[in-house]
């Protein structure tokens, strides 16, 4: 059964259209076995969706979008740990090396870290020779590395050129999977979609153009009408969903019956300063105006 592994929240900021617990809610009423989000370069609201997946009682996979210095996209589903541990390493690294706001992720950096992880490659829409020779290189660099051969992640948006697109895509010999064209749960987030984009362009939303959404594809679909689609491209999701991480045991030094305790950083930083001093208040004879222009307090060891 189809499931859609590579969703966008509203944390890929003036793109993605819903809240990661909408699309899990949408998920699970549209009768999903599991549902996946993928934000561009940032982990920010996999544990939303996570929170979410475990009170709506749905498999979860959390995932990140990579997006490259040169504009090429990947979907990465780590699949231990250690996998994630050098993820987070890379896009920390990247964050560092870009301008504030910018991830400046190179394809060098993409093959170092990406031991033990489920990779696809997003094409662009218009495949040419050149996409694919970088499909086939890509596939031949990460083999030795990826948990699983590097697949292919398409959509269908029924803009009338999908089938030779697909076709173009089979014919390059990746494995296809469905994923990665979900921007909003419901088809009236389109609107939203498109004040997004307006924002993000720094234009209105009659002048967008082709920028605009042309249809409410980009919302999630339910295996049933994934399923009448005229092709057969989406058939190789439901046979590689099963293999893809749904969750990372988290480890923690701090025992199970002080971690159900609601410590604070303001509590915690309260008693280590009272631990070490004890605050004398000033004076009350002294005037308001002289109590703003000098904060200092006189300490006095505990003895």
């Amino acid at each position: 059964m189809f499931a859609e592994l590579g969703a966008l929240s509203n944390f890929t900021f003036l793109e993605g259209a819903s809240h990661p617990r909408e699309i899990v809610e949408a998920a699970k009423a549209l009768g999903m076995p599991a549902i996946g989000i993928a934000d561009r370069n940032s982990v920010a609201g996999l544990v939303r969706g996570m929170v979410a997946a475990e009170q709506a009682g749905i498999r979860f996979v959390p995932g990140i979008r990579l997006c490259l210095h040169d504009g090429a996209e990947y979907l990465a589903w780590p699949a231990d740990r250690a996998a994630w541990g050098r993820l987070c390493r890379m896009l920390s690294a990247a964050r560092m090396e870009g301008e504030k706001g910018e991830t400046c992720l190179t394809r060098d950096m993409l093959r170092a870290h990406a031991e033990g992880s489920v990779m696809a490659r997003l094409p662009p829409a218009q495949v040419t020779a050149d996409v694919a020779r970088s499909l086939r290189a890509d596939a031949q660099a990460l083999r030795q590395k990826l948990a699983l051969p590097l697949f292919c992640a398409v959509d269908h948006r029924c803009r009338g050129d999908d089938q030779a697109r697909l076709d173009a895509l089979a014919a390059i010999g990746l494995p296809l999977i469905a994923a990665g064209g979900v921007r909003y749960h419901a088809a009236a987030r389109r609107r939203v979609a498109d004040v997004l984009a307006a924002i993000r362009l720094g234009t209105t939303v009659e002048a967008l153009g082709y920028a605009a959404e042309p249809n409410a594809e980009a919302q999630l679909l339910a295996p049933a009408e994934v399923a009448r689609r005229p092709c057969a491209w989406w058939k190789p999701a439901a046979s590689r969903c099963a293999t893809c991480p749904t969750s990372i045991r988290t480890r923690s030094s701090i025992p199970a019956a002080r971690r159900s305790r609601p410590w604070t950083r303001a509590s915690r930083r309260r008693r280590a300063i009272a631990g070490r001093v004890a605050c004398r208040p000033r004076s009350r004879g002294r005037s308001r105006m002289s109590c703003a222009s000098s904060r200092r307090w006189t300490t006095r060891p505990i003895s």
